[in-house]
C-alpha cells in the first residue's frame, strides 16, 4: 500500500480557531510574545487561504485538516481583500505620504505594508470619498470565488468518503497534483521532478504563465492578478513546508545518529551484555556504598568513562 503521509499544514477549523485562540489568551493575560503570535498565525492563514485558491484546482486527495469549512467561506474575502489591495496602495501613497514624498523609496515599501491592514478602512469609510472601495466583487472574480468554493465542498465530500472506505491518508497530506501523472519522476538533465519540487515550483509557475495569459488576452486584470498573488502564496507555504519537512528529516536522521554513537560508547566500555552491567553495579556500589563513598571517588570505572 502507498501510504500518503503528511506534507501540508492543519487549515482546519479547530485549528484555527485554537491558535487564535490561544494568541488572544496570550495577549490578555499580558504575554509579551502573545502578539506576534496572533499576527503570525494570521499571516499564516491567509497565505493558506490565497493558496487554497490555487491548490483548489490543482490537487486531489487533499488530507482532512489541510482546510475547512471556515477556509472556503473565507475565500470570498481573501480575494476582496486582494482585490482592493492596489487601490488601497494608491490611496496610502496619495493620502498618507503627500505628493511631496510620493517619489521616497522607503515610504513607498511602508506604504505596501500596510495597504492590506488599510482596506477594511477604506471600505468602512467607503461613501464618496472612496467610491472604488465596495464589498462587490467583479464578475470575473464572483466566477472564480464561486468554482473555489464548489471545489472545496467536493474536497470535503471526498474526504468522508475516502473515511467510509478506510484510505491511509494523512489528515495535513497537501493532495496530489495534477501534473503528478505526466510530470513526476522525470528529468530535465540533473533536474528531475519530484513531488515537492512539481508542488513547490511547477504548480507556482503554471498559474503564474496562466495570469499572464489571461490579462495579455482576455482583459481580466483583476482575476490575473488575485492568480498571480496566489500563485507567490502557494510557493512560500510549499517552501515553509518543505523547510518543515526537512527538518523533521534531520531530526530523524540525528537521533539515528545519537542512537548509533550511544551504541558504540556503550561497546567501548564494556555495557553490550549484562555480565558488564553487573561489573558497572558493582563498580559504583549500591545506595550504602554510594553514601560512604566520599565524593569525588576515584572509582577505576569511573575514570575510565569520565
Amino acid at each position: 500500500m502507498r501510504y500518503r503521509t503528511r506534507t501540508g499544514k492543519p487549515l482546519s477549523d479547530h485549528a484555527v480557531i485554537g491558535q487564535l485562540g490561544d494568541s488572544t489568551k496570550g495577549i490578555l493575560s499580558g504575554s509579551p510574545s502573545a502578539t506576534g503570535g496572533l499576527i503570525s498565525s494570521l499571516f499564516s492563514y491567509f497565505i493558506g487561504i490565497s493558496a487554497f485558491i490555487t491548490k483548489s484546482f490543482l490537487r486531489t486527495r487533499l488530507g482532512e485538516r489541510s482546510f475547512g469549512f471556515l477556509t472556503i467561506i473565507l475565500v470570498y474575502f481573501i480575494v476582496l481583500l486582494i482585490n482592493l489591495t492596489p487601490a488601497a496602495y494608491a490611496l496610502n501613497v496619495q493620502y498618507m505620504l503627500g505628493r511631496g514624498l510620493q517619489e521616497v523609496f522607503g515610504l513607498k515599501i511602508l506604504a505596501a505594508v500596510t495597504a492590506p491592514f488599510a482596506v477594511p478602512y477604506y471600505i468602512y469609510v467607503g461613501g464618496n470619498d472612496y467610491p472604488g472601495f465596495s464589498p462587490q466583487l467583479p464578475y470575473s472574480l464572483l466566477v472564480l470565488v464561486s468554482i473555489v468554493i464548489i471545489l472545496g465542498i467536493g474536497h470535503l465530500v471526498s474526504v468522508y468518503t475516502r473515511r467510509a472506505k478506510n484510505e491511509v491518508i494523512h489528515s495535513n497530506y497537501s493532495g496530489d497534483s495534477v501534473f503528478f501523472g505526466w510530470l513526476s519522476g522525470k528529468q530535465i538533465g540533473d533536474f528531475e521532478f519530484t513531488p515537492i519540487r512539481i508542488r513547490m515550483l511547477v504548480e507556482p509557475f503554471a498559474v503564474l504563465v496562466l495570469a499572464y495569459l489571461i490579462k495579455q488576452y482576455l482583459g481580466y486584470s483583476d482575476l490575473a492578478f488575485v492568480l498571480a498573488v496566489s500563485a507567490v502564496c502557494l510557493f512560500l507555504e510549499e517552501y515553509r513546508l518543505y523547510v518543515e519537512n526537512r527538518r523533521f528529516i534531520l531530526d530523524l536522521l540525528d537521533g539515528h545518529l545519537d542512537a548509533a554513537y550511544a551504541g558504540q560508547v556503550q561497546e567501548e566500555h564494556g555495557l553490550t551484555n549484562k555480565n558488564s552491567a553487573k561489573s558497572y553495579t558493582a563498580s559504583i556500589g549500591g545506595t550504602k556504598n554510594r553514601q560512604k563513598e566520599p565524593r569525588g571517588s576515584t572509582s577505576n570505572y569511573r575514570a575510565k568513562v569520565l
